[in-house]
């Protein structure tokens, strides 16, 4: 999976992409954005909800480097924590949209 085809590329501003080839040698600083799917995929049933967006590449991408990110950035590895103890936000999205979509259709 190449860094463009991440469904947030054009939008993330996040330093550490697991997507980029050169992430080990990027820089995080304090207060900058934590990577959306870096933070998805410390939830709950986080493989269940990659592999059904059809992103299992990215969530092993994410798998194998998680312990590395932790170790070497420590602001990263505190809003990961953080992550894990709610919601994941891509299941929310895509209940919106059903809910949407299931009102439209009972109004047609």
């Amino acid at each position: 999976m190449k860094i463009n085809n991440c469904p947030r590329f054009e939008k993330c501003s996040a330093a550490i992409c697991v997507l980029d080839p050169n992430w080990q040698k990027s820089c995080h600083l304090k207060n900058e954005r934590v990577c959306f799917f870096l933070c998805e995929a410390q939830k709950n049933d986080s493989e269940a909800i990659f592999r059904d967006r059809g992103l299992q590449e990215l969530y092993q991408l994410i798998v194998e480097a998680t312990p590395y990110i932790s170790l070497r950035w420590k602001p990263i590895k505190r809003a990961l924590i953080r992550a894990s103890k709610t919601g994941s936000r891509m299941t929310r999205k895509l209940s919106s949209r059903n809910k949407s979509c299931e009102v439209t259709h009972a109004e047609s």
